[in-house]
């Protein structure tokens, strides 16, 4: 699988914080002596992800970085995975991407060709197409504050992402305004835009979300990174139907 541009910034960033003489070891370790260049660290490790890039052939390019990741998630300490900020990003960004560090190496977590990262920007170009602009600011919010592993700030975006996304479409497809997002739920069940079966899903998923929000302490990343995944599985879904 591919990884993005997020997680390629992340890797950047964290092996900048390895500073001059470890990207210089590094870059002789992957034959690359005199390809990091710059007059900082993070110049130096944008160069050598490009020179990676630039050696290898896409697929391997991708198995070189990922092995840089591996190996950098590996020299933080238990506690650092959890509270040093280049650290969570580098892992939830990889997250994203389809990857998942289990302590001392990094294996699939999702299974499937379109990565977690993928589907969030197809929704994203989705939504910015339709105008749902509200809906793709709170969505934005959602992914930026889980990237960054502010679990409490990402799930108090999920709400009111879907909340906008439910009204919306329900004004738009049955000409009826809503300030409340069960009641649009309903309305479009009983308009017959959404069977049984899809009304129970997706209102037993916003009964959901209601709790563990911005709280904190009362949310984490597994559970942020859970609305998340099925919150854009949600929003992709409604919009291909529309």
């Amino acid at each position: 699988m591919p990884i993005s541009g997020k997680t390629k910034a992340a890797l950047i960033r964290a092996l900048a914080s390895c500073g001059h003489s470890g990207i210089s070891l590094l870059a002789i370790e992957l034959e690359l002596d005199g390809r990091a260049v710059g007059g900082n660290c993070l110049d130096r490790c944008m160069s050598l992800v490009k020179a990676i890039e630039a050696e290898h052939e896409p697929n391997e390019a991708v198995k070189v970085l990922l092995d840089l990741a591996e190996g950098q998630l590996r020299t933080y300490s238990e506690w650092n995975l959890e509270n040093d900020s280049n650290a969570i990003a580098l892992r939830h960004t990889l997250e994203l991407d389809g990857y998942a560090f289990d302590g001392k190496r990094l294996v699939p977590a999702v299974p499937g060709a379109v990565t977690l990262e993928q589907q969030i920007s197809l929704l994203e170009a989705k939504l910015q197409e339709l105008g749902l602009n509200v809906a793709l600011t709170h969505y934005q919010q959602a992914v930026e504050n889980f990237v960054k592993g502010n679990a409490e700030a990402a799930n108090s975006q999920v709400r009111p992402f879907l909340e906008n996304l439910f009204l919306s479409l329900c004004q738009q497809y049955t000409d009826l305004e809503f300030t409340d997002a069960s009641s649009a739920l309903q309305h479009l069940k009983n308009k017959g835009w959404l069977d049984n079966g899809e009304w129970n899903h997706f209102r037993h998923f916003w009964a959901d979300i209601q709790d563990n929000g911005p709280h904190q302490g009362l949310s984490n990343s597994v559970e942020a990174l859970f609305r998340v995944q099925v919150a854009t599985a949600i929003a992709r879904y409604l919009l291909a139907k529309s």
